[in-house]
């Protein structure tokens, strides 16, 4: 009976072992079938529906108390482009409050984008611009919708074209957890300490820009800190500031500047240990904005040549979305002194920065001051 029992068990065992290796099989498959869904828009449409949220044509614009604030450089790339090369000469608008003097004078420009990533160009409809835009947006960006622009035989047409993205090498978790912002449920993404080793490989690609120093009498959800998801990406990085606002995004950014230059060198203080937990608000949104503050017949052009152009239409759609895709301690010491847990959590007002890695000038900056833009559960 035992020999029988014997001979059975070793038929049994090799079948149940090639059933569990088909089982796990089979769940890697399944699991890997499931494709990951982004999360919905949490809005798509013109920017006078928004009520918390302005859209900037210049980053030395004033920021308005308690409103999302998006800067994005297409624009800046379209006026460049019909400055440079129509104009030949700073763009000078009647009744413009001093917008076309500003954005004369931003720096930003398409030095600051990997030539993969924009279309830019400039011309009169009579010199077949309209034909020049259809026929290389079509071949350099043939995803993206054919652009529809109304324009007169005697009109002069400026049109930008910007798609950049920031790829994190390992996605992130999404919450599980209910977060608040701003007392608003939204959904989020991250990585918690229950996470802890298994995922080393996911903290290493988190870099700490900056940690504002010890201070007892500071609230820890007052501390201001800077992360880089993902110091992997390239050419584009993302950058994550929770620190407090200035009067407009360009001191807002020269701050953020200053307290990346002066954080510590070493390693350790860059370091996304296994006691960190991070977590962001998703962001998902489509806005079609018109500057007003240009349009118009009132908003002629004071160029010489120009006479009798006025601006018609000065117009941006804007598509941001920031989800999920996008530390093994060894010490032989006889003390070791851990430091504590630290919690960056992007549960209030904060700064999102795109830029080329080592460029000077981002080209889309966004101050979340309130949850319009943010995805709900």
């Amino acid at each position: 009976m035992s020999a029988q029992r014997s001979k059975l068990l070793k038929v049994l065992v090799p079948l149940v072992v090639v059933i569990a290796v088909v089982c796990i099989v089979a769940i890697i498959i399944y699991r890997r079938s499931v494709a990951y869904a982004p999360p919905p828009l949490a809005f798509d449409g013109p920017s006078d529906q928004l009520e918390q949220t302005v859209i900037v044509p210049t980053l030395d614009t004033p920021m308005p108390a308690g409103k999302n604030v998006i800067w994005c450089v297409s624009f800046q790339l379209a006026w460049n482009e019909l400055r440079d090369k129509v104009v030949r000469e700073p763009i000078r608008i009647a009744n413009a409050e001093g917008v076309d003097t500003r954005l004369n004078d931003a720096r930003s420009s398409k030095n600051d984008l990997d030539a993969e990533s924009y279309f830019v160009t400039a011309g009169a409809v009579a010199d077949g611009v309209l034909d020049k835009i259809r026929h290389d947006m079509a071949r350099h960006f043939p995803e993206a919708p054919r652009p529809e622009i109304d324009a007169s035989q005697k009109a002069l047409v400026a049109y930008a074209y910007l798609a950049a993205r920031v790829k994190f090498r390992i996605p992130f978790f999404d919450t599980e957890d209910e977060v608040s912002f701003g007392g608003v449920p939204v959904t989020a993404f991250g990585i918690a300490k229950k996470h802890e080793y298994a995922y080393d490989k996911l903290r290493e690609q988190i870099d700490v820009l900056y940690v504002e120093p010890y201070a007892g009498d500071r609230d820890p959800e007052d501390t201001e800190f800077v992360i880089d998801p993902c110091k992997h990406s390239a050419p584009y990085q993302i950058i994550l500031a929770h620190i407090r606002p200035k009067e407009t995004l360009t001191a807002t950014l020269e701050d953020l500047d200053s307290k990346l230059a002066g954080y510590g060198d070493s390693d350790y203080e860059h370091e996304f240990t296994p006691r960190d937990e991070l977590l962001v608000p998703n962001i998902a949104a489509r806005i079609e904005h018109h500057f007003s503050g240009l349009e118009g017949e009132d908003k002629a052009l004071l160029n010489k040549g120009f006479e009798g152009y006025w601006m018609a239409l000065a117009s941006q759609v804007i598509e941001f979305r920031l989800d999920r895709s996008g530390a093994e301690l060894r010490s032989e010491a006889k003390a070791v002194c851990e430091p504590d847990s630290r919690y960056f959590c992007f549960n209030s007002p904060f700064l999102i920065v795109m830029k080329k890695r080592g460029a000077e000038e981002p080209f889309f900056v966004m101050w979340v001051d309130n949850a319009e833009l943010l995805c709900k559960p």
